[in-house]
């Protein structure tokens, strides 16, 4: 529909547009509308935008897809026999092959355990475990070892103790074994009590504890039993443990010196985190520290580049850049966009990587000090970044991997604590340490778990999520899993034991 000008208006209509400083700021209003529209559309998931919208952004999208899927891996493994597999782990025969069932070879790459308890209203542990295996492939299930730990003293009260399913895909399910008699009365005593503190490190030090007395695998996992996997997790996570275990040489190599640019140390890789527990840092975001000092040097800032142009091209740019024009283009545009961009949020926009020639180059800094290697213009956004750095704000401790050496000590440290909130209390030890940590920019996992098990309120159960998680396409994430697939140096990961 077309806008008509009244005919009384039209000479005064176009006498206004003559004006230089009227053109000007009708092209900063529309560029400004046009790019507020266009955040209003993209940036609605980002809890640190002016333009985050919680209407839809709790509601399950990837997630479901990936619960379809799980639900019918765990269907088939139900009937699905156990494959016969040759000293590598590889299946030699099956009747039916089905991506992901079997077990682990005899050389993990990675020892995954799983804590379970049962939970009053919904059980989310089969759609863990079937999220996390559909879709391996052979050479990813033979280098994964996967060990479940019904947490309950009681483990028959677990609505999955006993199926099948879990005794053809899980390589060790069990509930404890070996405790001396006063630890068995302290979980006991703990579950009766719902001493989440203790029950909850108590557990978490079992899970460690069972990776690395059961198998050598280099690297091990803890997850909780209430998240959902996205399609191809493994080999985007044992990727990102090539890449650090080639930045980080040191810390697999003690004999290497450490040095300012590669600190020799890190604790783990996070496969989930939640973007409500980021936020801008003032010792490291200069120009939000200074927020209206950024919005007010913008204006003079402006001004002089605008009178240089003018001053330089006098021919061409004097009958545009008047004193109104410059006056309109340093007053109101400048300080708007500028504006905008804290508006769109730090996260929406981009975080520092590292310089392009590192051989990490997808590491940067997302929270306290240290970091490895130079820091450069950032090239994208948190969530489609690689491995990033987060050595601060990392929430929570649904989805951890721990190098074998770190998690060694790391039990020796939460046993001498003996209870406190588990993900605060691996926080305080890295930072006493100086470890680095890190995290996969493109979540892996999402928390679905509303339902707690740890006496938490379904809205704080909630705010623990992936919030663009939910824009993974099946198929895009598909397709990636089979290319990367080959770019994994089994050999290397291998030799990190």
């Amino acid at each position: 529909m077309r806008v008509r000008i009244p005919e009384v208006l039209r000479p005064l209509a176009r006498h206004a547009l003559t004006r230089p400083w009227i053109r000007a700021l009708l092209f900063s209003g529309v560029v400004y509308s046009g790019l507020f529209l266009h955040c209003r559309h993209a940036l609605w998931r980002d809890p640190h935008s002016a333009f985050f919208n919680d209407k839809h952004v709790y509601e399950l999208d990837y997630s479901r897809h990936r619960i379809e899927e799980a639900n019918k891996f765990i269907q088939m493994a139900n009937a699905t026999p156990e494959p016969n597999r040759d000293a590598e782990g590889t299946p030699e025969s099956v009747d039916e092959p089905v991506m992901g069932i079997g077990e682990g070879g005899h050389k993990p790459v990675l020892c995954a355990a799983f804590v379970t308890v049962r939970r009053e209203r919904k059980q989310y542990f089969p759609e863990a475990i079937g999220s996390m295996l559909a879709g391996l492939y052979p050479q990813e299930r033979a280098a994964l070892n996967l060990t479940v730990l019904f947490a309950d003293t009681e483990p028959m009260v677990h609505p999955n103790w006993k199926d099948p399913w879990v005794q053809n895909v899980v390589d060790h399910a069990e509930t404890y074994t070996g405790l001396t008699e006063a630890e068995w009365e302290e979980a006991k005593k703990a579950e009766r009590e719902k001493n989440y503190y203790v029950k909850g490190v108590f557990d978490y030090v079992y899970a460690l504890s069972r990776c690395l007395e059961d198998t050598t695998a280099p690297y091990i996992a803890v997850f909780e039993d209430d998240i959902i996997f996205a399609d191809g997790w493994m080999t985007r996570s044992l990727l990102a443990l090539q890449a650090i275990q080639r930045h980080y040489a040191s810390s697999l190599a003690p004999k290497v010196p450490e040095t300012p640019s590669c600190p020799r140390h890190w604790l783990y890789l996070r496969l989930f985190y939640t973007e409500t527990a980021l936020k801008w840092e003032r010792s490291h975001d200069y120009w939000y520290s200074y927020l209206p000092w950024t919005l007010a040097l913008s204006t003079p800032i402006v001004a002089v580049v605008l009178i240089a142009l003018r001053l330089s091209f006098p021919h061409t740019l004097r009958a545009h850049l008047d004193v109104r024009s410059i006056a309109v283009l340093s007053l109101v545009t400048a300080p708007s966009l500028f504006g905008f961009v804290f508006m769109a949020g730090k996260y929406g926009l981009s975080v520092r990587l590292q310089d392009p020639e590192s051989p990490f180059a997808a590491v940067g800094s997302l929270g306290g000090t240290g970091g490895a290697g130079p820091v450069s213009l950032p090239p994208a956004p948190l969530r489609q970044a690689g491995v990033v750095n987060m050595n601060g704000y990392g929430c929570c401790s649904q989805a951890l991997i721990y190098p074998r050496h770190r998690a060694e000590d790391l039990v020796l440290y939460l046993r001498d604590r003996h209870d406190g909130q588990t993900d605060s209390m691996i926080e305080e030890y890295a930072d006493q340490r100086g470890f680095d940590r890190f995290a996969l920019g493109r979540q892996q996992v999402q928390h679905i778990g509303l339902h707690s098990s740890r006496g938490n309120t379904p809205l704080n159960a909630q705010s623990t999520w992936a919030f663009w998680f939910e824009e993974n396409k099946g198929e895009k994430l598909k397709r990636r899993h089979d290319q990367d697939i080959g770019k994994i140096d089994w050999s290397a990961l291998r030799q990190t034991e």
